[in-house]
């Protein structure tokens, strides 16, 4: 039996790409996911194509990780849908191409938003659900883009993954307590 069934994880970006992936291997082992991503149409989409196998282990809300009520909307949607929370997967992120000099304060300040700020909110949010039964697993996804190497046009995108690298070290040394 996997360690994982009836488990109940949240996977943020869950709609599409390597989200898409994580949430449907986190299905096959047998666990309950909630996917968010920020579009409706793709969520609809996403969570019918699961639903074909996996019936009434998978649900999911439309939400924007930059928003810190998103993010408490995620985690409670999950523990209303399925009675509890023990895994967290943030992987929402977005990957734009542009160089340095050409990057308005806007775009920076989106990238971080979502990639970096997003992290932190979620892990906040599911914190004290997690903290409360004493168990959870938080996994980030990052990358080696920033903390290892990098190439022109995403500095902003480096910068926000070399800070998600931070704080997962953050994160462990608190959060291992619990």
């Amino acid at each position: 039996a996997s360690e994982l069934k009836e488990k109940i994880a949240v996977v943020t970006g869950g709609t599409r790409g390597i989200g898409f992936s994580i949430a449907a291997a986190l299905l096959d082992e047998g666990a309950k996911v909630f996917i968010c991503g920020r579009d409706a149409a793709n969520l609809k989409t996403a969570v019918a194509n699961f639903t074909q196998k996996s019936k009434d282990r998978v649900d999911g809300l439309a939400a924007d990780v930059r928003h810190y009520d998103d993010c408490r909307k995620v985690i409670r949607g999950a523990v209303e849908r399925f009675g509890g929370l023990d895994i967290v997967v943030q992987n929402a992120g977005i990957y734009p191409w542009s160089l340095i000099e050409n990057t308005e304060p806007e775009e920076w300040d989106v990238v971080m938003a979502v990639n970096l700020k997003g992290t932190y909110l979620i892990a906040r949010a599911a914190l004290p659900h997690m903290r409360s039964k004493r168990y959870g697993r938080m996994i980030f996804t990052s990358s080696i883009t920033g903390p290892r190497v990098t190439s022109p046009g995403h500095g902003h995108y480096s910068a926000s993954k070399a800070g998600i690298n931070g704080f997962i070290k953050a994160a462990a040394l608190e959060f291992s307590s619990y």
